[in-house]
């Protein structure tokens, strides 16, 4: 099983994003953003481990880069709920004009 599909993680929004889509584009396009920043983060983080040497300090466990990925994924996601970055913020400025077009018709 590859770690990045785990489901109940970060990554399996998508449902979750379109459903509230249908009540509310903009509020979905901000949790699409924070959830983008957050992916974002998350790879940040997973190339930045693969940079650390690996040592005989820590015995390899089976299972653990899936623990690892999993922690990285929710570090990924509380870093963009509390502020993260501002890529979400920047995201959305940008393309929340774009959902007010579409409603107005344009």
């Amino acid at each position: 099983m590859k770690p990045e599909v785990v489901e109940g993680t970060v990554f399996d929004g998508v449902e979750r994003i379109r459903h509230l889509a249908r009540r509310d584009r903009a509020a979905a396009l901000k949790e699409a953003c924070q959830d983008f920043e957050a992916f974002f983060i998350y790879q940040l983080l997973k190339d930045l481990r693969r940079t650390i040497p690996k040592g005989d300090f820590l015995p390899q466990a089976p299972g653990k880069e899936v623990y690892q990925s999993l922690f990285d994924q929710e570090v990924a996601r509380e870093i963009s709920q509390s502020g993260g970055l501002g890529l979400a913020d920047v995201l959305y400025r940008q393309l929340l004009p774009s959902i007010k077009e579409e409603k107005h018709g344009r």
